[in-house]
């Protein structure tokens, strides 16, 4: 008779398949979107955007980077990366810009439906950090509700959209009575000016393949200076 011992056998690891993904990296001039291989170990992302042709002195990664794991054949796991990342300090030539506007052609609609999409941001608040965290995570949270709008513009087939900035888009320095403000901001005023209207523009840039679109904005106590 044969006797086998089975308490010292371990159970064979279990393996996971490779996401079905492509590393690759979209670039618009602005902001863009990389996806990294698989990495047995975190990866130096300046390392991976200079091998693709960009300065890392002239590009910053935005919000937290998004990973995919996978366990290969031999038993080793590979992680990828995806993250977003944007030109640091891009200088704006506002006269080209605007003689650029003025050629974009009128949006017409196929839905022939008399109905708008109405979408109102409001108190962003950008700069300020708290028990949500900091403006990168702030950033990672407001891409991830344009992802949504943009699903909707997409399918709802809409005549117009308008967007209504209802108040508070930075946090300022100057709706508190004491300096608490200051030092819990993680941006000057100017760079918090700079990221809202950042925001803003990726959100008009998105939505304007689907239908015309009007912005408007109203004052608010953290967007004004004493």
């Amino acid at each position: 008779m044969r006797v086998f011992v089975l308490e010292q056998l371990e159970p064979a690891p279990k393996l996971t398949a490779e996401p079905n993904f492509r590393p690759a990296i979209e670039f618009d001039g602005f902001e863009g979107e990389a996806t990294t291989p698989g990495y047995s170990d975190k990866p130096d992302f300046n390392e991976f955007l200079r091998d693709a042709g960009f300065d890392p002195e002239e590009i910053e990664i935005v919000g937290t980077p998004r990973t995919s794991r996978w366990q290969k054949y031999d038993g080793d796991w590979l992680t990828s990366y995806r993250f977003n990342f944007r030109k640091r300090n891009r200088d704006i030539d506002l006269v080209a810009l605007l003689a650029e506007a003025k050629k974009a052609k009128p949006i017409v609609t196929k839905g022939g439906q008399d109905k708008a999409l109405v979408i109102c941001p409001a108190d962003l608040q950008v700069g300020k950090t708290g028990s949500r965290g900091n403006t990168s995570d702030l950033i990672a949270r407001v891409y991830r509700s344009f992802t949504r709008i943009e699903a909707m513009a997409k399918q709802g087939r809409y005549e117009r959209i308008y967007i209504l900035d209802l108040g508070d888009i930075i946090e300022s320095v100057s709706n508190k009575a004491s300096l608490n403000q200051l030092e819990s901001n993680d941006l000057s005023p100017m760079q918090q000016v700079d990221l809202a209207s950042s925001l803003m523009f990726n959100l008009i840039k998105r939505l304007v393949k689907y239908a015309p679109i009007t912005y408007g904005s109203v004052a608010s106590n953290h967007c004004q200076t004493e």
